[in-house]
């Protein structure tokens, strides 16, 4: 009796423990992120980042060529710089992207905001009409103590227009 007694409570302690692992496992669960043109809502999401909480870069054209490259970066706080440190321009040349303009911040002003949690800002690049352009954006953010973290964020590809 005694035997059978310890198998019960064992069992019963192994299906504690798998009930109370069911329901750790079901708070780490990933939840659903809605991805929307390259940005991070503000919902409930696993981090990858310490600084950054959201990124967002698109394209838009208006006459003459030109493409605007635009950019929102924020913070999960108050940083000493927030934005983008670079900017890859592509075009699409019989079917494969090729580089054709790189924007820096260490040459590029209103790329980086100081003292901030939050960059909205913009490039503008003159392609040639017909053709298409993409961007990737690298989405930055760094403290005082030189610790930071940047993502690259590719834009959807546009046509020159003329």
């Amino acid at each position: 009796m005694k035997r059978y007694f310890f198998v019960f409570l064992m069992t019963l302690f192994t299906f504690s423990l798998l009930m109370q692992n069911a329901a750790a496992a079901e708070i780490v669960t990933a939840h659903a992120i809605e991805n929307c043109n390259n940005y991070i809502s503000d919902g409930i999401v696993p981090y990858a980042s310490l600084y950054l909480k959201a990124q967002k870069a698109w394209c838009s054209t208006s006459s003459g060529g030109k493409i605007e490259i635009h950019f929102q970066v924020t913070a999960k706080s108050r940083m000493s710089s927030v934005g983008a440190t670079d900017i890859y321009v592509y075009e699409k040349r019989n079917g494969t992207w090729v580089e054709v303009k790189h924007y820096s911040s260490d040459s590029t002003t209103g790329m980086l905001k100081s003292n901030t949690s939050f960059c909205d800002s913009s490039v503008t690049f003159t392609g040639t009409i017909g053709k298409e352009y993409k961007a990737i954006v690298t989405a930055y953010a760094g403290n005082s103590s030189s610790e930071s973290d940047s993502i690259d964020v590719e834009t959807s590809a546009v046509t020159a227009k003329r």
